[in-house]
């Protein structure tokens, strides 16, 4: 698992549509990476927050969504994605880069700097499924301070969600 502050290991991944995106290369934009599920009840509350944050970001801050989730497949994915507007989608064959960045649930956030730093990871903020309104909003925030060139805090926090489904046997 990457540490905060530490570079991330050059990496890509390819998005629903056969493109490849690098989570690591220092090209000055800031990345969101959302850890996303088609299936999960707590990444529909947060989607309306997160397209209502990425609309006011500058244009280098780039919000890119990974699917970690063996148990849903391509064609879910896509569907999905589609039906709410979501992407790109970037699929994480086996939850490598899950495990890498530290993401146990969905939704989960990181903030990758643009050195290619980690410079936070967690919550998105602090809603949960019987409290929708959040009250602290851990991602919007890390990005207000990796923008100000000041390092979030926190610069991480508990994950809130639907565990990662890394295995699934449907058989």
């Amino acid at each position: 698992m990457v540490a905060i502050g530490d570079h991330l290991p050059e990496m890509s991944l390819e998005d629903l549509a056969g493109g490849r995106h690098a989570l690591a290369t220092p090209d000055g934009r800031v990345k969101v990476i959302i850890l996303w599920s088609a299936e999960c009840p707590a990444v529909r509350l947060a989607e309306p927050r997160l397209t209502e944050m990425q609309r006011g970001w500058p244009r280098h801050v780039r919000m890119l969504f990974l699917a970690p989730n063996a148990a849903e497949s391509r064609r879910v994915l896509e569907d999905e994605a589609h039906t709410r507007g979501i992407g790109p989608v970037l699929v994480d064959e086996g939850g490598r880069t899950a495990a890498l960045l530290g993401a146990t649930t969905t939704p989960y956030a990181v903030v990758v700097d643009g050195e290619g730093r980690l410079r936070y990871r967690g919550a998105v903020d602090d809603s949960t499924m019987r409290r929708r309104e959040p009250s602290r909003h851990y991602l919007a925030d890390a990005v207000e301070a990796v923008l100000a060139g000041r390092s979030p805090d926190p610069a991480e926090t508990a994950g809130y969600g639907c565990a990662i489904v890394l295995a699934f046997d449907a058989g």
